[in-house]
């Protein structure tokens, strides 16, 4: 199997038919070369010399030089210039001099954060951070490599990946995260270590390469293990059979999320100027089944690429989103984001936002396919039977530990 990847420690982005993925950005039209940017963004080699890199890369050289020189105790001053130099920055966020990064744009924060003193972020590609995370000092997060080839280094090429950080990670001085990493939720990296690889939840990792040498217990879980979350793939009448198909769902119900218009009928919403997506509101048990497993089926439930369409039905209200209203399931849901690009040639055109209202549909449209097995449904029977067989492995490991 040959790949194009050029960094050393066998990273590659592979899609699930182990075809080299080579997405194309949603604006991009078939046949036309590709920018240098655009190779980047797709995860391909290009050429870091290209001459938009360069000034992006120039415009955060300066906004690092002006972030440093803030007094290093007027820390309003400098929370405030980060909302406007990085990508997103949760509450509570304090970045030590000196900091510096490739582009500044591209890094994601949640709440609660501590960047230490010397604090490299080579954000080429995103670079997501949970919440609850410290880092220690001279810590370094890159998201691109060069090639083993002396040749293709003269041409300038490299290649970029995204970062996963979760939520309450702390890192320990002289960290180096290499490309393409996603650290879990509830991990400790020990200090000089080199991540080279995922780590999953709940583990102290350590050494070069850096391995897990133990389990932690995570002590910040709830009494009540019952969370939410909002999925829409399309017509609700099917998603929502398929998502309490799957052991650990304890409830659903479909409704109209994140539009413009308050109680709306499904008459007004069919309409599409509502702004609202049919949507499922999954209630799941987390000691039975993870967020990650469930977005995991989801992605199997839909084209992650089609823009306002799935299957025959068309439009806005059909668009695909996951809504959240835990900030600490954000890590998460980037983490499945970013796996999920990996295997595809397009972009994903799957919403990934807060939710910011639900009105749940009529009793008409709850449970419907239960109500109606003949009913009109976009998603094969095939689908509905894999729902039934599906158990969360992660799950079934700790029912095994314990």
């Amino acid at each position: 199997m040959k790949s194009t990847s050029i960094f050393p420690y066998s990273i590659t982005i592979m899609n699930t038919d182990n075809q080299e993925s080579q997405f194309l950005p949603s604006h991009h039209s078939e046949g036309t070369e590709l920018s240098e940017r655009e190779k980047m963004e797709a995860g391909l080699v290009y050429s870091y010399a290209d001459q938009e890199l360069i000034s992006r890369k120039s415009r955060a050289i300066r906004w690092c030089e002006q972030f440093n020189a803030i007094d290093g105790t007027d820390y309003q001053a400098q929370y405030e210039f980060l909302k406007q130099m990085l990508g997103a920055v949760g509450k509570n966020v304090w970045i030590a001099k000196t900091f510096g990064c490739d582009c500044g744009k591209n890094i994601f924060i949640g709440d609660n954060f501590t960047g230490n003193f010397n604090l490299t972020i080579l954000d080429i590609r995103e670079v997501f951070i949970g919440n609850n995370v410290m880092i220690g000092p001279n810590t370094l997060i890159s998201t691109v490599g060069h090639p083993l080839s002396p040749k293709a280094r003269r041409n300038y090429e490299a290649q970029a990946l995204p970062v996963c950080i979760g939520n309450d990670v702390w890192i320990g001085g002289n960290v180096t995260i290499l490309p393409g990493v996603c650290i879990g939720n509830n991990v400790v990296v020990a200090a000089g270590a080199v991540v080279s690889k995922d780590v999953p939840d709940n583990s102290l990792v350590a050494g070069v390469p850096a391995k897990v040498v133990r389990t932690l217990t995570d002590d910040t879980q709830e009494e009540s293990p019952i969370r939410d979350i909002y999925l829409a793939g399309g017509c609700f009448w099917g998603a929502e059979h398929f998502f309490k198909l799957i052991d650990g769902v304890v409830q659903t119900e479909v409704g109209f999320a994140n539009g413009n218009t308050d109680s709306p009928t499904y008459e007004e919403v069919y309409t599409d100027t509502t702004g609202h997506a049919e949507t499922v509101h999954v209630r799941y048990d987390a000691s039975k089944v993870s967020l990650e497993f469930l977005l995991d089926m989801f992605f199997k439930a839909i084209d992650p690429t089609s823009i306002n369409k799935q299957g025959h039905d068309e439009g806005t209200r059909y668009r695909t989103g996951v809504y959240y209203t835990d900030s600490y399931d954000l890590a998460t849901i980037n983490k499945v984001f970013v796996r999920e690009q990996a295997k595809l040639q397009a972009r994903i055109a799957v919403e990934k936002e807060p939710l910011k209202c639900f009105y749940p549909a009529s009793d008409y449209h709850q449970d419907y396919l239960d109500k109606n097995p003949q009913g009109y449904c976009h998603l094969p029977l095939e689908l509905f039977e894999f729902a039934k067989r599906a158990k969360d492995p992660s799950k079934r490991e700790s029912a095994t530990k314990s």
